[in-house]
């Protein structure tokens, strides 16, 4: 079976998996033909194919129509197609590949169908879906996505689904009678559209009353959108195909080397004898400073005291990934007693008490807030572990529409680091700051005395990211 590699031009695979069907059919036997490759696996993942098999996913091991690519909670699989599209399949996530229709000699009758059953995508468009976009699919439990040749990242459960777009557009739509988990291309019915100029993010809900749909204002795209096409040099012993995942990988291990200089036996049986001491004389005791106050619980705080504590609580899109979880609570949970999303990423949405946006003025001049809890996290290599959080300061300046903040982090890879940033304040209590490393947002309660934000930073070796609750100073 010829393998998908860099080296090895779309066409000539293609060329290549033909011949290998004709002669299989000339044989009688019924052909298994690779639509792709994996080419890069982090922690454990597993492929299963259409007959029951199930293998470990390996760099190199062939993709077929109908495997279903399963990853665990630090597992991460990214798969090169036949007409080249990229598709990274991230932590604890089951994509299936419903059909892979390509033919560079036809590719306008192309068809490419995939099923995103739960868990996270980033997924960036080839041939097929940029010559016959009107045959591109991919479904997830309760929407269907089309695209206009697109670099797109999605997450999805059976409640929820959230969207960016960093290049490019797709169409969204709910599952209805006018829009089939059973068909191919963009539904209409329903139909949202979002594109990479937006600067957006389309979350989408279900419950027995229907699906509901939103867009909330996010600035740039999120910081790993670069994850499939930039990264490091691989190391020398790395295999060829190693090398190519590596080259579509950019959250790469950052790591501290501490070297300690011990005195050896020998080198102090050499030393000369010490004199015999002096008694010492008695020093005062110098009380230990005291604790650094750390703001991320031990363990994860109960949903209904998280829900009963404020105006503001952390809500998550999916149930996916909780062993780090401290601060945030279900969607469900969140969205109780009126509750309603202000601001939000891929992962979380800050819900809001109801209030009135004619409250924040620039009367309200310069507020003060202290930080409560927060939850940071820092990711590499497909692991994720939790960070240190010592202190913070938070001040919006109504006044001039202005707010700046810092985060005291620290992390054994890391060290001490510092998180800070700032910018405007908008309508409706909202804040942001963004760049082409960074997506930031918070909001204010509508009774000025509480506020939050979520924070994504990507570094060199990997991505900073995380939630934050504050309270007004007095």
């Amino acid at each position: 079976m010829q393998r998908v590699s860099r080296t090895i031009p779309a066409f000539a695979l293609a060329a290549t998996t033909l011949l290998a069907a004709a002669v299989a059919s000339a044989s009688g036997v019924a052909p298994v033909l690779a639509i792709g490759e994996i080419t890069l696996v982090l922690g454990k993942a597993e492929v299963k194919r259409a007959g029951g098999a199930v293998v470990p996913a390996t760099v190199g091991l062939p993709v077929h129509v109908n495997d279903l690519i399963e990853t665990n909670a630090r597992g991460h699989v990214h798969v090169h197609f036949v007409d080249d599209a990229l598709v990274s399949v991230r932590p604890q996530s089951r994509l299936e590949i419903l059909r892979y229709d390509y033919d560079p000699a036809r590719p306008a009758e192309s068809a490419v169908k995939m099923n995103l059953i739960e868990g996270e995508t980033h997924a960036i468009s080839g041939e097929a879906a940029k010559a016959a976009r009107q045959n591109y699919r991919m479904n997830t439990p309760i929407a269907a996505i089309g695209v206009r040749g697109t670099d797109y990242t999605v997450t999805a459960s059976r409640e929820a689904v959230t969207a960016i777009v960093n290049e490019g557009a797709i169409v969204v739509a709910p599952f209805s009678s006018g829009c089939s988990a059973d068909t191919l291309g963009p539904c209409n019915q329903g139909a949202v559209e979002l594109n990479g100029y937006s600067r957006e993010l389309l979350a989408l809900s279900a419950d027995a009353a229907g699906v509901r749909s939103t867009l909330l204002p996010l600035g740039p795209v999120e910081g790993r959108a670069a994850e499939l096409q930039t990264a490091p040099s691989p190391e020398p012993q790395a295999t060829a195909k190693q090398a190519e995942g590596q080259q579509l990988y950019n959250d790469t291990v950052s790591t501290r080397t501490v070297n300690t200089k011990l005195a050896s036996s020998s080198e102090s049986a050499k030393a000369p004898a010490a004199p015999t001491p002096l008694a010492p004389t008695p020093v005062p005791v110098t009380p230990a400073p005291p604790p650094v106050p750390e703001f991320t619980p031990p363990v994860a705080v109960p949903a209904t005291t998280l829900a009963s504590q404020g105006q503001l609580v952390w809500g998550r899109w999916t149930e996916n990934n909780l062993a780090n979880e401290r601060i945030s609570v279900s969607y469900d949970v969140a969205r109780q007693d009126g509750r309603s999303v202000s601001v939000g990423n891929t992962v979380y949405a800050l819900f809001r008490a109801s209030g009135s946006e004619t409250v924040f003025k620039p009367t309200l001049g310069v507020l003060q807030f202290s930080l409560q809890k927060a939850q940071a996290l820092y990711s590499t290599a497909g692991r994720t572990d939790l960070m240190g959080v010592s202190g913070g300061k938070l001040q919006l300046d109504f006044e001039q529409a202005l707010f700046s903040t810092t985060l005291q982090l620290s992390h054994e890879a890391l060290g001490n680091y510092q998180f800070a940033t700032s910018g405007r304040i908008y309508s409706g209590g909202v804040f942001h700051a963004n760049n082409e490393t960074q997506a930031m947002a918070g909001a204010l309660s509508y009774d000025n005395k509480e506020a939050g934000y979520f924070f994504e930073r990507t570094l060199p070796g990997g991505t900073i990211s995380g939630i934050t609750l504050w309270n007004r100073a007095p």
